[in-house]
């Protein structure tokens, strides 16, 4: 195994560590070493251990890391940032696989692991007798629900029992963007962000991260449906990326895949869509509309 101590990853061998190095100009090779050179090191701890079992072990308990068991289990090291981070990779990489710490062992022993229900999942599925679609993009349900609950008319003249369901969707929707982006500091974070919108080869430095999406203009609806679709392990497949706020308007206000500011007013968490890809289309009433 391969270490490079400048972004925190782990590789098989020499040779990726070789190809990682040369292809990412901000990596100087002096930074990184081998686990025969240097025993099995925490890179960010800066401390070493006798064996692998021991440094899996150490990165798992320690208050310091927010690690991946199973991915550290199929040789790769995902060591994140935040918490927040962490879930995020969990929820899109291993929707039946462990969190942190898990041995993967399954209750009962019986059967195969029930996949994770997301926000949006559990939001449809409170509704006694609705027919809960999984493989439907998340407007596509809440149209499907306001048939099924027989709620017609524009927003502005909703009853009192359809508002707290729009209310409880984009709640869903603001929970379900932490689970499939992760945190503003975290790179991978940013890096899958890159990937979603058609950035193949992301930059290694957050800074270069935003320079690419501060004139990208996505529908985060969009990015979500992107997630719940396979997303990052789903290679070629990006999301519709609009040439100017107006054209990206049009589209969010006639889909209805919009965001209102009641649902982002106690927002104070870090996730790099929530903070970064939001902004005012206009002012409806006494609610701004945010879109991105």
């Amino acid at each position: 195994m391969a270490f490079c101590s400048t972004c925190n990853r782990a590789f098989k061998d020499d040779a990726a560590l070789s190809m990682h190095l040369r292809d990412s100009k901000v990596h100087d090779p002096e930074s990184a070493v081998t686990a025969e050179d240097a025993g099995w090191k925490c890179v960010r701890c800066e401390t070493e251990y006798d064996s692998q079992d021991e440094l899996k072990k150490h990165v798992l308990l320690s208050e310091k890391h927010f690690a991946c068991a199973a991915c550290l289990e199929g040789g790769k090291w995902q060591d994140y940032l935040t918490k927040r981070a962490l879930k995020s990779h969990i929820w899109g990489k291993h929707k039946h696989g462990p969190g942190r710490g898990s041995d993967g062992s399954k209750k009962g022993g019986k059967g195969k692991g029930k996949e994770r229900e997301t926000p949006l999942d559990g939001f449809f599925a409170s509704f006694a007798g609705f027919v809960y679609d999984a493989r439907l993009s998340p407007e596509a349900s809440w149209k499907k629900l306001r048939r099924f609950r027989g709620w017609k008319g524009p927003p502005e003249k909703r009853s009192e029992e359809e508002e707290d369901a729009w209310r409880g969707y984009q709640g869903a929707l603001v929970r379900e963007v932490e689970m499939w982006f992760g945190d503003e500091k975290d790179l991978t974070a940013w890096w899958t962000l890159c990937k979603a919108v058609g950035k193949a080869d992301p930059p290694d430095e957050i800074r270069e991260c935003k320079k690419i999406l501060r004139t990208t203009h996505v529908n985060i609806v969009d990015l979500i449906n992107w997630g719940r679709k396979g997303g990052n392990e789903d290679e070629g497949k990006k999301v519709r990326v609009f040439k100017s706020v107006g054209e990206l308007k049009e589209y969010s206000v006639r889909s209805r895949k919009i965001f209102f500011k009641e649902q982002l007013k106690s927002y104070g968490g870090g996730n790099v869509v929530l903070k970064h890809l939001l902004r005012v289309f206009f002012t409806q009433g006494r609610r701004l509309v945010y879109m991105r």
